[in-house]
């Protein structure tokens, strides 16, 4: 395989992930200063803000490479962002939990988890399966139609979300760099913009790099995508659940995870729906079952209050198992 492709991947994530964490910095200090209440930033706006890699990356498979491949790139990025973030990020949490462990921190064998954050839970391993149907069942009238309902069910969730007052618990928020550095509270609307072109040229690259990629390996463009596209855009959520679990600070660490797979089994598959071909092949179909069933596990501990830490292993075992079936 030649260095060219790779180099260029490993160029994209190192751009998307720092365009990540300068817009998300910079979001949560806007929201702060416009006063949201720190349940609608938590469960809503957070999750909009962070997604926004996998926002540029779909846009862009979808318009710039308008072919079957980009058109894969585009669901890939749909159908591995929940994925990645069920499985391997929550054993990523599981790391950060036994670091605290190692360095004198107290750990509970227990992980207690808010009882409000059932509800993201029942919506993804309801919803995700049945994005299956239209993959299976091709008939643009069944695909648009599922199209609005799952815009609307997104609605749904957020006035739900609003009512159960997920989030409530405030956090400080940190200075933007970029003001910091200027030293004027507007500044940060130039580090959002700084994001912005970085998120754009860093997302191309992304794109391009894993068509590439994807031609010279035995797995298609939707299957590398996959795996790939939420190595780097599901940093920063992954990040914060890492360091609120460090902390002790468990329901936020679950939340910033579970927030976002929320859109990923309504919002942006809503827009997919209306815009592109439903394709789903092999890999496609394990991803969404291993996120449904992994997210119903979790659902079943949750309404508990708690579940044991080891629990959290459960989406290391699952992330293994798919690359296997991909590539054995």
């Amino acid at each position: 395989m030649q260095m060219g492709p790779l180099l260029d991947l490993s160029v994209s994530v190192a751009v998307v992930f720092a365009a990540s964490v300068l817009f998300v910095n910079a979001i949560e200090y806007q929201a702060e200063r416009f006063r949201w209440s720190s349940s609608f930033t938590g469960a809503i706006v957070t999750p909009l803000f962070t997604s926004i890699p996998e926002l540029f990356i779909f846009l862009l498979a979808i318009t710039v490479y308008s072919n079957k491949s980009g058109h894969e790139i585009g669901l890939g990025t749909i159908f591995g962002e929940p994925f990645m973030t069920s499985t391997l990020s929550y054993f990523l949490v599981l790391v950060s939990l036994l670091a605290a462990l190692l360095t004198g921190r107290h750990v509970s064998k227990t992980f207690k988890v808010g009882r409000e954050m059932q509800l993201p839970y029942v919506f993804i391993a309801i919803l995700l399966p049945w994005l299956i149907i239209p993959g299976v069942i091709h008939s643009s009238y069944l695909q648009y139609m599922m199209g609005i309902i799952y815009l609307a069910l997104y609605l749904v969730y957020i006035l739900l979300m609003h009512r159960t007052n997920v989030g409530a618990h405030h956090e400080e928020i940190e200075t933007p760099y970029f003001v910091r550095l200027i030293h004027k509270p507007a500044a940060s609307f130039l580090q959002i913009g700084t994001a912005a072109v970085l998120l754009y040229f860093g997302s191309t690259l992304l794109i391009e790099s894993i068509s590439v990629l994807s031609r010279g390996s035995s797995g298609t463009a939707l299957s590398v995508s996959i795996i790939l596209i939420p190595v780097a855009t599901a940093i920063p959520e992954t990040i914060a659940g890492m360091i609120w679990a460090f902390r002790g600070k468990n329901t936020l660490a679950i939340g910033s995870l579970v927030g976002e797979n929320v859109l990923y089994a309504t919002f942006y598959p809503g827009i997919a729906l209306l815009l592109i071909p439903w394709s789903i092949n092999l890999s496609a179909t394990i991803s969404i079952a291993g996120t449904a069933l992994t997210s119903l596990m979790y659902f079943m501990f949750v309404r508990r209050g708690s579940m044991p830490v080891y629990m959290l292993s459960v989406g290391f075992i699952v992330y293994i198992a798919f690359l296997l079936s991909i590539y054995h």
